[in-house]
């Protein structure tokens, strides 16, 4: 039987989405979302994907990419996935391999890459190849079926009694600067919360397309804070391909309006327009020491679910520091 490592093309996108939905069943993927991330990736970023083929069937995939957020020109997130009936058979060895291979060419200081705290098999393949624990993202869930708004009236009392006024993405359509003063609101908050690396934020017209553009974009569970015209917190939900469910997306306030209660308020608010409009479950995920949005989600109902690990491999030292200093 023929087997092989070739490079991805455009007619693998749907074969490649299945084995990652069987690899990932928690993160649908659609050809059409993933042709389009691709699409809109920023020139600078270097990217490459592999599959791996065998009889003709397409059991296996890797990349290495970089950050939308926080890029860094010789640092790399890797991926290998491999169908889970086709796994210790040295695929995903032979995967990673050629993708470590490749990378190189970029010179990387760091390679990353996300795993789940109980994928034992995952873990074990990753720490003896000498990668470290990074960053801790913690996943919670909330029944939204459970949520009882009435529960949490007191905190969007509390919002409105500061003249703070929540609304939704098309009742800010008046505000002909609304879209980039949600831009900017959005980078603000990305800026402020803990990660590997700085926040590097987008040409406003590529935000403009991966975001309210976006088939997963959903305006009326985008909302922002204000107060006056100034757009100082918001809480927003995704599309997600599973029946009902709805991914969160971000939560945040000005560090101008923090410790004000605005963030619940949000979250609140949040819950309750999904709640009404069908769904029945949502995911979020925090770094474990953003303890503050951390009791929030659990103050709401959110339960805690088996975290995920960013593993890193340290290659080189940056300019200014020296390897496990």
């Amino acid at each position: 039987m023929k087997r092989c490592i070739r490079d991805f093309t455009p007619a693998d996108y749907d074969a490649l989405c299945a084995v990652h939905n069987r690899v990932f069943p928690d993160f649908l993927e659609d050809a059409a979302n993933l042709a389009r991330q691709d699409e809109l990736r920023e020139e600078r970023h270097k990217h490459r994907r592999w599959v791996w083929e065998e009889g003709g069937k397409l059991l296996a995939f890797a990349e290495y990419t970089q950050s939308n957020w926080g890029y860094h020109p010789r640092k790399f997130f890797v991926e290998v996935a491999v169908e889970p009936d086709a796994r210790r058979r040295g695929i995903g060895t032979a995967l990673y391999d050629h993708v470590v291979t490749a990378v190189a060419e970029h010179d990387p200081i760091m390679l990353r890459g996300m795993v789940r705290e109980d994928w034992e098999a995952s873990l074990a393949f990753a720490r003896a190849r000498g990668y470290a624990d990074g960053i801790r993202m913690e996943e919670s869930g909330c029944d939204i079926a459970a949520f009882r708004p009435a529960d949490h009236a007191a905190a969007l009392a509390r919002a409105e009694e500061q003249g703070i006024r929540i609304r939704s993405f098309p009742e800010l359509e008046d505000d002909p600067a609304r879209d980039r003063k949600l831009y900017t609101l959005v980078q603000q908050l990305l800026a402020d919360m803990p990660r590997t690396e700085p926040h590097q934020k987008p040409p406003f017209e590529l935000w403009q397309r991966r975001s309210l553009e976006s088939p997963r974009f959903l305006p009326e569970l985008n909302l922002v804070a204000l107060d006056g015209d100034d757009y100082v917190g918001m809480s927003n939900f995704w599309r997600d391909l599973r029946p009902g469910h709805i991914g969160t997306g971000l939560t945040g306030v000005l560090a101008s309006h923090r410790r004000r209660g605005l963030a619940t308020a949000l979250k609140v608010r949040a819950l309750s327009a999904a709640r009404a409009a069908g769904f029945k479950v949502t995911t979020t995920w925090n770094a474990a020491e953003n303890a503050g949005m951390l009791g929030i989600n659990r103050r709401l109902g959110f339960t805690a679910r088996p975290a995920w690990m960013e593993l890193e491999l340290t290659l080189a030292a940056e300019e200014g520091e020296s390897v496990g200093a």
